[in-house]
């Protein structure tokens, strides 16, 4: 609260309101700040308070003050400055994604200070180095031919001189220091003898230690191996190797960097190179834009250890509610979903059920793993994903995706609403309970419906790739409604035409649920 009322709120002291109409002062306040003509630029390098008569004046008003208000403005100027100091010093920018805009953000009017560092501290992992000078500090670094240089680009918020260059030398130094530190004082260490370790590391209090979550990823591991064809040596060294660098003091300092730091680590001390990948690629992807492990043996640590987030937390009952999602749990769904979808991984979720027993939450982990599911495919009609889904398991992401893009693919054809026409026609008849398909062929006295069921029988036999294919079965359902009552008085008879029509039914519902298909007019 910012002012003596205790109804008004707001995340940041209101100092004054510019609010003009036509040139006119429009008569406003907040709380106890009343609206004028008047406002402020730079607090430092401003001349004072500025006076605005029209609105079309302004952004050059405040330009002059050293405040830029065009976002995109004060990022191109960051951008172009990142450009000639990498010119002048020989090299390219390398910087997270994210960070030209998050600097932009901090900075009224961007000054760019470019500093150095001892080339002692290049002896340390790019990522550590980049990490400690762009999460902690906002600078960004730069290489060449692959290496990285011992330069960096601050944004100063203020004019740069000397003192302030040397006050960023000063702080990142400082920085680098503690990290190369923990770098030599971690290379002493065994990985293989932190694993006891872990025992004492809790992932979370209901659910256990970080060695407990490992014994759990190991089976999971296990079913996940053979889909992959993978060396489950290999798999089994890098399951136990994933949470090793929690206990180093680099992850300690910078727990971003857990998984990297593993790498590095397991490949100094002679792992084989997909088993100490595979350490890093455990956290792949960390969102829906981020790139999936590239080994075999990363693919299966990233799903072992994103199923187990999903079940050990929905066993405990914590679950996400509204936006809040402490322990990343739509992100661990969408990266299990992305996995399965690129690496072409088709597994049934629920599978690993048995590894944590009956509990009652079951039923909202197979709602929030379908949720996920129609986030991912919300580039396809909402008609056609639902149709899938009413058949199909969300529990099995990769045949959800695979019969969608089938279906969305059939939709484009001018011939699709032909399919789905036959389909409902046949759907709408059937009793929603009725269950029976066997079709006692000395009760097919009419030939519409013989008919229909030799064409079935040879569609049955076929391996059906498209919805399409199944329209020349339209001519003999339309024949078989045409001519034939299937709701027939003799209950032998009606039930032998709503089977026969069941069967029909399952060759379309290996698509999807067509009832669920909307075809728009025209």
């Amino acid at each position: 609260r910012w002012t003596s009322s205790k109804r008004i709120t707001f995340s940041r002291p209101v100092r004054w309101i510019l609010a003009l109409f036509n040139g006119e002062v429009l008569r406003l306040s907040f709380g106890s700040v009343k609206s004028s003509n008047k406002t402020f630029g730079h607090r430092f390098l401003s001349k004072g308070g500025i006076e605005v008569k029209e609105v079309s004046e302004y952004e050059n008003l405040l330009k002059e003050n050293f405040v830029i208000p065009d976002f995109s403005e004060r990022k191109e100027i960051i951008l172009k400055a990142l450009k000639k100091s990498a010119e002048d010093i020989g090299g390219k920018p390398f910087y997270p994604e994210g960070l030209v805009e998050e600097v932009a953000n901090l900075v009224e009017y961007p000054f760019p200070v470019l500093g150095k560092f001892e080339e002692k501290y290049l002896e340390l992992p790019p990522l550590v180095i980049t990490t400690v000078a762009a999460h902690h500090q906002r600078f960004f670094c730069f290489e060449r031919d692959g290496k990285l240089l011992n330069y960096f680009l601050g944004i100063s918020n203020n004019k740069p001189n000397e003192k302030i260059k040397e006050g960023y030398e000063k702080v990142l130094k400082a920085r680098l220091e503690d990290a190369l530190f923990f770098y030599r004082e971690d290379l002493k260490k065994d990985l293989k003898s932190l694993i006891p370790e872990l025992k004492k590391v809790l992932f979370h209090p209901k659910i256990g230690s970080m060695y407990e979550k490992e014994e759990r990823m190991e089976k999971i591991a296990k079913k996940l191996c053979p889909l992959l064809s993978c060396e489950w040596e290999k798999v089994k060294e890098a399951v136990w190797l994933s949470k090793v660098d929690l206990l180093t003091e680099m992850v300690k300092e910078l727990d971003e960097l857990q998984g990297y730091m593993g790498y590095v680590y397991a490949k100094s001390q002679g792992y084989d190179e997909e088993v100490a990948k595979a350490l890093w690629e455990q956290y792949f992807p960390k969102s829906l834009e981020d790139k999936v492990p590239e080994t075999k043996t990363g693919t299966i640590l990233s799903l072992s250890d994103k199923i187990d987030n999903l079940y050990s937390f929905f066993k405990v009952g914590e679950i996400p509610r509204g936006s809040s999602d402490p322990y990343g749990l739509r992100r661990s769904a969408f990266g299990i979903i992305k996995i399965l979808d690129v690496k072409n991984i088709d597994v049934n979720l629920e599978e690993f059920k048995e590894i944590y027993g009956e509990f009652k939450h079951y039923p909202k982990l197979v709602d929030f793993i379908k949720q996920r599911l129609v986030s991912y495919l919300e580039d396809y009609p909402i008609d056609i994903v639902r149709a899938v889904l009413n058949v199909y398991s969300p529990m099995e992401p990769y045949k959800v995706i695979r019969k969608v893009r089938i279906l969305y693919e059939a939709s484009r054809s001018p011939e699709f609403p032909l399919v789905v026409e036959a389909a409902k026609r046949v759907i709408r008849i059937i009793p929603k309970d009725w269950k029976n398909y066997e079709v006692d062929e000395k009760l097919l006295i009419e030939e519409a419906e013989r008919e229909l069921y030799e064409k079935l029988k040879e569609f049955e036999s076929k391996d059906i790739a498209s919805p399409l294919e199944l329209l020349p079965l339209k001519k003999y359902i339309d024949n078989l409604f045409d001519n034939v009552k299937v709701m027939a008085e003799e209950e032998e008879i009606r039930r032998n035409r709503i089977s026969l029509l069941k069967r029909v039914e399952k060759l379309f519902r290996k698509f999807g649920d067509f009832n669920e298909i909307v075809i728009k007019e025209g």
